[in-house]
């Protein structure tokens, strides 16, 4: 499972054009993300959960839920996407995103090797970390997280698998200029 974001200067990468791990934004941008989930072979079981769980930085403010969209893909760049969002749950409650499905075994296009990809925009606002300080390790910082969680027993319904959660970081900076005549 890994979160990436378009970062503006970067080049095009095998997440998509121009995603990344860190990027700059200016406090009032929206900053477009894309939570990359891969399918397993899930031939043993009945049933299989899926569910992205997101948090949001103070500094980024959520999307609305209709704003999130969830796509298959046979690679993680979305070549060739299909819109899935209909079959997924999403829901937006203050800084927490959360988009699963009770079953991904039911949905049309979906397959071993193929991959989930969730994407919307956040507004970075006024509550942005300025330059280096403060941006990581506390929750002041512009930081974003993401985890998965799945089925990972073909016995039992639970949802007990967990990826290691990912983080991405949007930079912003403060620029003093004095004019001079």
């Amino acid at each position: 499972m890994r979160k990436r974001f378009r970062k503006t200067n970067s080049t095009t990468g095998n997440y998509g054009e121009k995603y990344n791990d860190v990027a700059d934004y200016s406090i009032g941008d929206a900053v477009p993300f894309k939570l990359i989930g891969s399918v397993p072979d899930m031939g043993q079981y009945s049933t299989y959960k899926y569910t992205f769980h997101d948090t949001l930085a103070k500094s980024l403010t959520a999307p609305t839920k209709d704003d999130v969209k969830v796509y298959v893909s046979t690679d993680k760049a979305g070549s060739g996407k299909q819109d899935i969002t209909s079959n997924f749950t999403v829901t937006v409650s203050g800084q927490e995103i959360t988009v699963s499905t009770d079953n991904l075994k039911e949905i049309t296009g979906i397959s071993a090797n193929k991959y989930i990809l969730v994407e919307y925009s956040a507004v970075l606002n006024s509550n942005a970390a300025i330059n280096k300080e403060n941006v990581t390790g506390t929750d002041n910082g512009n930081i974003n997280k993401v985890y998965l969680t799945y089925s990972n027993n073909p016995r039992d319904n639970s949802e007990a698998g967990k990826t290691p959660e990912d983080t991405v970081i949007v930079f912003t900076y403060k620029i003093e200029a004095t004019k001079v005549d």
